[in-house]
């Protein structure tokens, strides 16, 4: 394994240089830069994190909180680990139990005991209650922080336009014929429904709302997908909660006979990998989970480098993007 040493016995330059180089700290001419990290990614370089947390007598180690296991959020711990492996932070993840328990109290507890550098809080929409208790903790705690997708107003978070993302896929469905354009998604008051209601009201449209138990399953998704063909007069698009949901309405929908999009088109929300292998292939809005995970890395590492909050505050808000493909 190459050492420092090594380093700069290759590219001429002093150990010391060849430190600040890979750290970032410090000034170094540019193009010995690039020299240094040309050479420690070929030499096959691999720097110390405990030695250094030793010697700096500075914890290495971030915490990411996950109440869940998700393609999306290990999308979005993708996205926070490159930025944080390149500063040479060590990313260790803690997995809560799903049902709001005892189980937080020990997770905090251990959060405290092991005072990691930082801690990436994923949130649950469903236990926003979470977001508040852990982010007083780590305040009372002087640990930094930061959540991904927090509803909860006042923590620092980046979260992602989901309320515009469906707005701009109903604009969509308008501009594309669709008159009846129906709203599918969980009892409960959300991003998306907001975004669907704007864009109604932008169109002057009085809103169809077709509302599904959050508890309920995909074979449940699919019963009402039926029932929803079986509507008189028939919505002529629909827009669903979720690309899972959207899979189960489209299956439903071809159960009793009706053709998408010719009679009813599809929008999902997600674009997870199946969303282009279900049939029709699914318009659907996509979610940037690696660039939240990058964004929220990348306050982070500012917190701990105890950088001043910006004027409008630590919290990021990033956009979706519309990917139209043949349901819609």
């Amino acid at each position: 394994m190459a050492r420092l040493k090594d380093i700069a016995q290759a590219s001429q330059v002093s150990i010391r240089t060849v430190n600040r180089a890979i750290k970032g700290n410090g000034y170094v001419d540019s193009a010995v830069r690039q020299r240094v990290l040309h050479l420690a990614k070929t030499l096959g370089y691999v720097p110390n994190r405990t030695a250094r947390s030793l010697s700096s007598g500075k914890n290495m180690d971030v915490v990411a909180l996950l109440w869940g296991v998700d393609e999306l959020n290990m999308a979005k711990l993708a996205g926070l680990e490159d930025p944080l492996r390149s500063r040479e932070y060590q990313l260790n993840c803690l997995f809560g139990a799903p049902e709001y328990d005892a189980a937080q109290e020990r997770i905090l507890e251990e959060l405290t005991k092991r005072r990691p550098a930082g801690v990436a809080i994923f949130s649950d929409r469903y236990h926003p209650e979470r977001d508040r208790a852990i982010f007083r903790s780590m305040l009372a705690a002087n640990i930094p922080y930061i959540t991904v997708d927090s509803h909860v107003e006042g923590v620092d978070s980046v979260r992602i336009d989901r309320s515009q993302g469906v707005c701009d896929a109903v604009l969509h469905l308008a501009a594309s014929g669709r008159q009846r354009i129906a709203y599918w998604g969980p009892q409960e008051d959300s991003t998306r429904l907001v975004g669907y209601l704007r864009a109604m009201r932008q169109l002057g449209r009085p809103p169809l709302c077709l509302m599904f138990d959050p508890e309920s399953d995909m074979s449940l998704w699919r019963a009402q997908g039926r029932e929803i063909a079986q509507m008189s007069p028939l919505p002529d698009a629909i827009q669903a909660y979720s690309d899972t949901t959207a899979f189960a309405l489209l299956a439903g929908l071809y159960a009793e006979g009706i053709r998408v999009p010719q009679q009813i088109a599809v929008v999902g929300f997600d674009d997870r990998p199946m969303a282009a292998l279900a049939w029709p292939p699914l318009t659907t809005v996509a979610q940037p989970c690696r660039a939240a995970g990058a964004a929220a890395a990348e306050i982070l590492l500012r917190k701990i480098a105890g950088e001043p909050a910006p004027t409008q505050g630590w919290s990021q808000t990033l956009p979706t993007r519309l990917v139209i493909r043949e349901s819609a």
